[in-house]
């Protein structure tokens, strides 16, 4: 694997164990999540998993507001 693919790999596996660790901070499931931001639950997941997609960046921007991680 060339070493911009390994980057990428660890930078979206730090991106979902943050987000993860919010949601369990504030008590959610990501279907909570789906539902608070009326997305599907897949759009969040696939968001959550580093999905590159211009609609899983804006999810994932959604998230960072939704969950206080703005800073």
């Amino acid at each position: 694997m060339p070493v911009e693919e390994a980057n990428l790999k660890k930078a979206s596996d730090n991106v979902e164990i943050r987000i993860k660790q919010a949601l369990l901070e504030k008590g959610l499931k990501q279907v909570d999540l789906a539902r608070k931001m009326h997305v599907y639950p897949a759009q969040i997941n696939r968001a959550i998993k580093g999905g590159n997609d211009p609609k899983s960046i804006e999810i994932r921007m959604k998230i960072y507001r939704e969950l206080g991680m703005n800073e």
